[in-house]
């Protein structure tokens, strides 16, 4: 994620301000009546100044309580408590639930932290760090010379590391992915036994993998009465990279083009990594992520229906193509696809966000404040979600709720000069009208 971003920043900071208005949906999550409602919505320092606010407030009703007189809250802590009692109201006439599945945790595919491969004496030990515990298996063809270690339900999103082949019968090992399944295969210089385990604890997991000769000299010379020979020697043959490392190698040039401002330069490398490999994520998400940077969601929406294909419930393809679709003005089908894989999804806060402001185009205000309350109640720093919790609670005429809301965003800051512009009309006319 880390050339995404660079490459997004660095493109970001090049474009013309009417691009960056067109970058709403994009950046996306927030308001929709405001001409910045996305752009600029996430914060850069709201998450210290909420804290800073919150543990002000804890204080002075601690010294409070201890103290005489009462000494009265700061008016921006104040505002700060008004608003986020909107998110712990039990009334239902402040904020209406719309019947909606909560959403369920989803376990989602293991990653592969490390891959190392030792020499140790009498064996081969390959060892595969993983995030959980996952089921798998070991094929081997006849001729014993090319063994397959098989993870079900696992990813690599990055490419293999460099590996000591030396001293070991592995001649090459290469990553594969097949649907929902990782496959280590390792092309050896001699037939071998293998034996297996899964060491798991509640935070990792590891596959061990060992490989015997399937016939030593150490036991023919036993019955012989000839002296065990020392440990095989084998030939190290150069490897070749695989396509996963052509296609890391691509992405990362594709990167260095983007900070020289080489962006057709760019966006052509991201195409040829996604070539390479169909199933290296980064490069397709970094070259879908550019072309809606530039408005160019016609491009996009097949580039992530492809990736969709691969891997269906793979959260990022599934925000990034639901905000070219609400470019296209699809707003039904943007939602309908949210929705969808909204339980693969689980709690990410980015995805309810989205859906919350696109039913809030919608004009749908009683949906899109379900998902503006369940996600400010997990991360309550977030200006651009404030405000689009005020639009939709003037949406259902909550005049008061809303002041409150807007105060909030307000408060926090980091939005753009017409999203604040915005909220400040919106502050000054709901007091006038609440007189």
């Amino acid at each position: 994620m880390s050339l995404i971003n660079d490459m997004l920043k660095d493109l970001d900071a090049r474009r013309p301000d009417r691009r960056r208005n067109q970058a709403v949906l994009l950046e996306g999550l927030g308001a929709v009546r405001s001409p910045e409602s996305g752009a600029e919505g996430l914060l850069r320092n709201g998450a210290w100044l909420s804290f800073a606010l919150l543990v002000l407030l804890v204080g002075i009703t601690l010294w409070g309580s201890q103290t005489a007189p009462t000494r009265p809250m700061e008016p921006g802590a104040l505002m700060l408590a008004e608003a986020i009692k909107l998110l712990d109201s039990a009334s239902p006439a402040l904020l209406p639930e719309v019947s909606l599945p909560a959403p369920r945790l989803a376990a989602g595919p293991a990653e592969v932290r490390d891959v190392a491969l030792e020499w140790r004496q009498d064996r081969t030990r390959l060892i595969v760090e993983l995030s959980r515990e996952t089921g798998h298996v070991i094929e081997r063809d006849p001729s014993g010379e090319l063994v397959t270690l098989i993870l079900t339900d696992t990813r690599m999103l990055d490419a293999l590391p460099a590996l000591d082949l030396s001293g070991t019968p592995v001649q090459t090992i290469d990553a594969r992915q097949v649907g929902a399944d990782l496959r280590l295969e390792l092309d050896l210089s001699a037939d071998v036994r293998s034996q297996s385990t899964m060491l798991a604890s509640a935070a990792s997991a590891r596959v061990v993998v060992d490989f015997y000769a399937a016939q030593t000299e150490a036991g023919a010379a036993e019955g012989s009465g000839r002296p065990a020979p020392g440990p095989p020697s084998f030939e190290k043959r150069a490897r070749p990279p695989s396509l996963r490392e052509l296609a890391v190698q691509t992405h990362r040039h594709a990167a260095a083009l983007a900070q020289q401002d080489d962006i057709a330069g760019a966006i052509n490398a991201l195409g040829d990594a996604v070539d390479l490999d169909p199933q290296y994520h980064p490069a397709r998400e970094a070259l879908a992520s550019m072309l809606l940077h530039l408005g160019r969601s016609e491009e996009a929406v097949p580039l992530l229906e492809n990736g969709l294909t691969l891997d269906p419930e793979y959260a990022p393809f599934v925000k990034l193509q639901a905000r070219a679709l609400a470019m296209q003005g699809a707003l039904v089908e943007a939602v309908e696809l949210l929705r969808r894989f909204e339980r693969a999804a689980g709690d990410d806060p980015e995805y309810q966000a989205l859906l919350a402001a696109l039913y809030q185009r919608q004009g749908e205000h009683a949906r899109a404040l379900t998902y503006y309350q369940r996600v400010l109640r997990s991360q309550s720093d977030k200006a651009v979600w404030w405000m689009g919790l005020g639009i939709s609670l003037e949406g259902e005429s909550k005049r008061k709720e809303a002041l409150a809301a807007y105060r909030a965003a307000s408060l926090l800051g980091g939005l753009g000069a017409d999203s604040q512009r915005y909220i400040g009309e919106r502050i000054a006319a709901l007091q006038r009208e609440l007189k």
